[in-house]
Parts: C-alpha cells; structure tokens; sequence
C-alpha cells in the first residue's frame, strides 16, 4: 500500500529523464501512466521554430517543445482543464506564417491557473496584461516584449508582482515613468529584471554633439532590487549619472546596445558609474570625442568579470586614432583575462555615414593573447584576418586552453575558395567553399598539442568538430549565438 501511494512521485522521478516523445509513447500503456505523464508534457512548453529532435544542443528533458503553427494550433484547441498542469510556458521563436499567434493565447490565457513563467520572447500588445489568468499576481517570472506605441489603455496591472520585465520597441512620444507607473506600481521590490528597447532611429555624428536633444533614461530609483538591466537604442546623457545611482551598487548584470550619449564636451556617464559588483557586461555606446569605455571597464575590479560583450564604435569626432583606443581596449580587456569565460570583441568604424567592420591587424592580436593565458575562457568571438589565426594558432591555443566555441567575424576576414562555377552545389555551399580554413587550424602542422574546441563559425558559417573533422550546421544558429553573446 505505502508503494502504490508513491508511485505518481516515483513516476514524476522517471518521467524528468525522459523526453516528450518517450512520454507519448507511455502515455498510450495505461491510464495511471495517461494521466500521470500527460501532466508532465504540459508541465513546461517551449515554443520555438528552430527546433529539431535531431540537434543535441537543445534542452530536451522537462519541457515539451513545439515548433510548426499546426501544432500550436492543436495545443490551443486542447481540453481546457489541461492547461491547468502548466506551470512554465516560453515562446523563443515563432514560425513566421503564425500571424494571429496572440490572439490564440489571449483566449486561452484566463486557463492557465498555475502558470509560474510566462516567458512570451515575441512582440505583444497590452492585451496580454488584461487578459492573465486570475490568480496572475503568482506569477513569479513574467518576460514579456510590450509595443508602446501611442495611447493604449491598461487595466488591473499594478497588482502585478513581476520579477522580470522586457518591453518595447517603444516611441519618443511614450511617457515611460507613466507607464511603468502602471506596470509595477510606485514601487516594486520584487523586480529584479528590466529591458527596455526604444524605437531604432540612427543619429548622425553631429547629433551627438547638440545638448537639445532629449535622454530616454527614467530614473531607476523605484526598483531597489534590480541586479539586471538592459538598455537599447536609447539616448542617453552625462547628467543621466543621478538617475543610475541607486542600483549601482547591486547590478550584476548591464546592458547598453546600441546607444547614442549626447556631450558636447568630453564628459560621460561611464567616468563616473561604477558598478562594482558587475559580472556580465554587454557596452556598444556611440560617444563623439573620448571613448570612456575602456575607463570605464578599467574602474571595475580586475578579474571579476565572467562575460565581456563589446562593441567598439569609431567614427570622425574622436580625438584619437582608432590603433590608439584599441590599445586601451585590449588592456581593459586583459585586466578581466583571468576570470572571463565569454569574450567578444567588434569593431565598427563610421566614416562620412558609411559603417564597416574592422579587424584586428597582427600587433593587436600578439597584444591581446601574447604572453597572457585566459584559462577560463570558453566562448571567443572577435575580427580577424584568419591567415594571422593560423600563423600564430600555437600560441593562441596556448593562451586560451579550455576554449569551445570560436567565432570570426566580418565578411573580410577569410579567404573564400571560388572555385570555378558551381562547385560544391547544394545547401551547403557557402560551408563547404571554405571548410579547408578551420581544418588548417586544428589538423595542419603545427598541430596544437590539445584543443578543445568543440563549435568554429566563420562569417555566417558554422561547423560542428568531431574528430578533427567538421560538420556543417546550419539549423543552431540561435543557440550558438546565445552561447558566444551576451544575452538578456
């Protein structure tokens, strides 16, 4: 009798190292195991288009992954006392026919009663707030991309106890303090997670020089338990410093993509925001006279950082040359060596409004991994002349011994093998035009005594090694970006 009373947990032990196509099969032996492992399939959904059954990056235990617009469809036309078993569901990607994907969800979110995460990582209207199931205010992570666009009506949300927050792309005209007024009361101790995207405008260089120009930066007082914040394209001002202040202290996580600082002089937000207990950093910020990032990375304490996302923005108005704030770069870079376990490194001129990648030339790269080791560095993604790779693959694989993914970028960066015609039709053509590339590096002598290197993407080519040997894929490109990126 004391078995039988255990076995729903003995079979929710089994049932989490299974994967859904498994818990289909049992779900057809009987119906102890019906009921049992049905709750399991819709105990976590992951929508996501780009997943196949036959890539083994993905996750493929606790969760039930759903990929065309036909099975989705099927999963809203389900019994609604099933929805009552979720307790975690996630759009990351959706198939692109899916149109009316969330008026879908708007009718059945009211059943989702013991929802826990709502992850929905797709542009959604303020409907979704309206429509949450009653016992909404136990949600304990709500992810979610709001369009702010003019003037919409929100009701019932400061009762909300959100954790995370992502909304936007949101428009100039939007009072944001209004809004998030709304989304999260006059206070929110519980939000620990914050994105906010704004509407992509491109400045030109001069722009960044007028003071008229209005900030788009709220003041961050209100969340006193931030750790997480991610910024992009926004506008952004010295005297924004007052406004970042309160959460200094406590960030562990910062973003800023793709953002425009207005100075007219050589004053920046960056010389006096230190956030020193940061461990993840994402900075692309156009500035017009002195890149204050390197100062800024530097101001943090050494070796504390574990990923280093960075995107350096050159242009006409900088009183240096771009080999002169490299420098700088590559030492802030290698005040971080010892403790980073992500790196990339971009680099992006704009000359006469015309914007092209730039690579590291020969000198830069012996600076960066020349008598220095990075021994916890996992993920690389950086510019450069692959032949300058291959001519010094020794020492680099010496300086960062346990790397697994390896990404170079820029169109100029590898010699393509033409061929004559057509050579290599098919799918794969751009894979197999320069395959040759990475096999020189792992197997040509000089052979490295040891690598680990696991994942190689050229451009927009990546390989899987297996025995020294390479496998295009072309179906994962997401996850290896998540995996070589800073994400939010």
């Amino acid at each position: 009798m004391h078995l039988c009373l255990r076995i729903p947990e003995i079979l929710n032990i089994i049932g989490d190292e299974l994967t859904q196509f498994d818990l289909l099969h049992l779900t057809l032996v009987c119906k102890l195991f019906n009921l049992q492992f049905t709750s399991l399939l819709y105990r976590s959904i992951t929508i996501d288009y780009n997943y196949t059954q036959f890539d083994n990056e993905f996750n493929i235990y606790k969760t039930s992954y759903i990929r065309t617009k036909s099975n989705i469809k099927l999963l809203f036309n389900t019994r609604e006392s099933n929805f009552n078993h979720i307790v975690c569901f996630k759009v990351d990607k959706l198939p692109l026919e899916f149109i009316d994907f969330e008026k879908c969800l708007i009718d059945k979110l009211p059943y989702f009663n013991n929802v826990k995460m709502l992850s929905l990582n797709t542009s959604t209207s303020l409907q979704i707030l309206n429509n949450l199931p009653q016992r909404g205010r136990l949600i304990k992570s709500f992810n979610i991309h709001i369009n702010l666009f003019g003037n919409k009506v929100i009701t019932n949300s400061n009762d909300l106890q959100l954790e995370s927050l992502c909304f936007g792309p949101f428009t100039d005209n939007i009072n944001l303090n209004q809004w998030l007024l709304r989304l999260t009361g006059d206070k929110s101790n519980t939000l620990t997670s914050l994105k906010m995207i704004k509407q992509y405008k491109k400045l030109n260089l001069n722009d960044l020089l007028d003071g008229n120009l209005q900030s788009n930066v709220i003041n961050f007082g209100r969340f006193p338990n931030l750790t997480k914040l991610s910024l992009i394209n926004l506008i952004m001002k010295p005297n924004d410093l007052n406004k970042l202040k309160s959460i200094e202290n406590q960030l562990q996580f910062l973003e800023f993509t793709n953002i425009y600082e207005i100075s007219n002089d050589s004053s920046s937000i960056l010389s006096s925001f230190k956030p020193l207990n940061l461990k993840i950093l994402k900075i692309d910020i156009t500035q017009s006279l002195i890149d204050h990032v390197p100062q800024f990375i530097n101001n943090l304490p050494y070796n504390t950082l574990n990923e280093l996302d960075i995107t350096v923005r050159f242009n006409e108005l900088k009183n240096l040359t771009l080999d002169e704030i490299l420098i700088d770069y590559i030492e802030s870079i290698k005040n971080q060596s010892q403790s980073l376990i992500k790196l990339s490194f971009e680099i992006i001129c704009e000359v006469r409004m015309v914007q092209f990648q730039q690579p590291l030339n020969k000198s830069q790269f012996n600076q960066l991994f020349n008598d220095i080791t990075y021994p916890l560095l996992k993920s690389l993604r950086f510019q450069l002349q692959f032949n300058e790779l291959l001519s010094n693959k020794i020492q680099f694989f010496n300086s960062v011994p346990l790397i697994s993914k390896l990404s170079i970028i820029g169109a100029n960066s590898i010699e393509r093998h033409w061929g004559l015609g057509t050579t290599y039709p098919g799918i794969f053509d751009s894979w197999l035009r320069i395959q040759h590339l990475p096999l020189q590096l792992i197997n040509d002598d000089p052979k490295p005594s040891i690598h680990n290197l696991k994942y190689i993407k050229m451009n927009d080519c990546l390989f899987e090694i297996k025995n020294n040997d390479l496998i295009p894929r072309n179906t994962i490109d997401d996850w290896y970006d998540h995996e070589t990126r800073v994400c939010f």
